[in-house]
Order: C-alpha cells, then structure tokens, then sequence
C-alpha cells in the first residue's frame, strides 16, 4: 500500500509529528478526525502517559480529541510533520483476452490540471491599535501555482486561527493573479476592547482549501497616545558582504497624538541596525495619516541572515510600535 504525503491535513490523514514538542513526546501518530473552515483541525490521538501495556491494557485504551492550528502544530515540529494520505487499494482485475483493432489516429494527451501554490511576498510582522479601533493591514502573496486566481474560481485569503478580529476572509475584488504575479490585499481589522495582543495567521485558499505559505500577523491593543502601524516595507534582501542598499517603510499615526519634529517623533532600528540613524518625521503627521522612511544601510562583512528591528520614537528615547 503506497501512501501520499499532503501538503495540509486532510480528513483521514495520519499527521506524523517526528520532532519532540508538546504535539509529540518524543515523536507521535495522530487521526486527522476532520478540517474546520478557518484551517484548524480535529485529531484523535492516543493518550501519551498510555506507554506500557498492562494485565487489563488494551491497544489504544485512552483516546483523547482535540483541535489543532497548523502554523502553531508546524512551528513547534521545525516543519518536520508529514500529513500521509492512504488511497484506497485497487481491485487486481483480469487482464482482457488481446484483440485486434483498428489502428486509430493518435491524440494528445490531456494537459495536467492546474495546482495551487504561493509564497508570501511581504511578511508584516505586526500591527498596533488603539483599542476597538478600526484599522488595516496588508498582506502580499504571488501565485506560484500554475492556476490563475479569481473572485469567479473561489480564490481567497483566509484567516486561520481562532480569533480573526472581525473578518474572516478577504476576496481579490475582481484582481485575476497570474501564476508568477502578485497581489496586495488590504484587511480590514477591528481592535479588541480591552488592552490584548492577538497572533492571526493567513493563507491563501479556494472554496475553502487552503494552500501555500502563511503570513502572520501580531495585533497589540492598547491606549497609548502614541501607537505606530505598520504599512509597508521593503521585502527580504540579499546583498554582498559590505554592500549598500535601500530599505523603505510607510507606517501610520494610529495614536491621538500628532507627530511632528517638535516632539522629537521619528523611525529608528534597533536590532541589527548596519549604520541606519534615526529618521525623523519632516513634517505633521495626524492621527491616521501616513509617513514613509527609507534607510541606506551597509551589509555585515560576515555573511549570515540579519533580522533588523525598527520602532517609533519619541523625544529621543522612548520608542513605541511593532
């Protein structure tokens, strides 16, 4: 019996989870029971205490449910699980006695059907809000696939974890994404009520299967005056030891205070900053309007993969925003 290995779980899959983790301890076999709408899923699993059989044992005694969140289930494997699927056997048939036919005119064979696929283009690490305030966010994804996406064939972006701040889903508004395009969507969120942090995650779908990489996003809540969204930047670079490059960010004033050079307001790094200084604001900024920075920073001379952090400041010491 050959078995299949899915790209997200799948009703009667079996999820191997190899590395040791609180889904596995040390490695684990759980029963894909059923797939929700916004990507989480139902598994059965035998109880992990249940190791030695006993005098009044049976095999699998203890079963235990529980609902499981892919991004969370992969995090914590390092991508190591495998959703097997078992198709069922086919019936041997007897071959057919051979005759003699016609010699027919050859036909092409079929095209391969179209596939699902995308990649995560840019990757907005977080968002900060006034509580129960409306805002957006974006989030762009290029179609890897070989399929073109439209409202028409069911495509949408789809949150995928429990709490989606108000909107579950985001349509191409008429877009029709190539394969090798990209497409930007703009996701309209509202703020909890009370101060909170809240970790969403998306993913690309059609008529709700999900597929391609994940973007998340982190929402923190709270009643600061000053409160930095993030709108856009630069996508992951790659440059030579000691070369330089450009980098460029658009937040928004999602606070009650006006931004201005009075105050001291501006864009500064603070992890892995490569030579970038603070970038102050030039001009007023009000609450909801829009500032953009660009940055020109030198690569380490010691090659490796940098993460750069950057943050508002104010006053010239205390920095604020995602």
């Amino acid at each position: 019996m050959s078995a299949q290995i899915n790209t997200t779980p799948a009703a009667g899959n079996l999820l191997v989870l190899p590395y040791p983790s609180d889904y596995a301890r040390p490695s684990h076999i759980a029963f894909v029971e059923a797939v929700n709408p916004n990507g989480t899923f139902l598994i059965s699993q035998q109880s992990f205490g249940d190791y030695s059989p006993g005098t009044t044992t049976k095999p699998y005694p203890y079963i235990s449910h529980s609902t499981w969140n892919l991004q969370s289930v992969r995090q914590a494997e390092h991508n190591l699980d495998r959703s097997l699927h078992f198709p069922p056997a086919k019936t041997p048939t007897k071959a057919p006695t051979k005759t003699t036919t016609p010699a027919t005119t050859p036909t092409q064979a079929p095209a391969s059907a179209a596939t699902n696929d995308a990649n995560v283009v840019q990757n907005l690490a977080g968002a900060h809000a006034q509580v129960g305030q409306t805002f957006t966010v974006q989030a762009k994804f290029e179609n890897t696939g070989t399929a073109t996406w439209s409202d028409a064939s069911g495509y949408e972006l789809e949150c995928v974890s429990i709490e989606c701040l108000g909107t579950p889903s985001v349509r191409l508004n008429g877009a029709q994404v190539a394969p090798n395009q990209a497409y930007t969507f703009t996701i309209q969120l509202t703020a909890p009520a009370e101060p909170a942090q809240i970790n969403i995650s998306w993913m690309m779908a059609q008529n709700g299967v999900l597929f391609g990489e994940a973007t998340p996003i982190n929402v923190l809540a709270d009643t600061s005056n000053n409160i930095m969204t993030l709108v856009s930047q630069s996508p992951d670079l790659t440059a030579d030891p000691g070369q330089q490059f450009s980098v460029s960010f658009v937040v928004k004033n999602s606070g009650q205070a006006t931004w201005d050079n009075a105050g001291g307001y501006g864009l500064m790094c603070v992890q892995s900053c490569m030579g970038a200084a603070t970038a102050p604001v030039t001009s007023s900024v009000a609450t909801g309007a829009q500032v953009g920075f660009t940055f020109t920073l030198t690569a380490p001379t010691t090659p490796g993969a940098y993460t750069t952090l950057w943050q508002m400041e104010t006053d010239g010491s205390t920095g604020f925003g995602p």
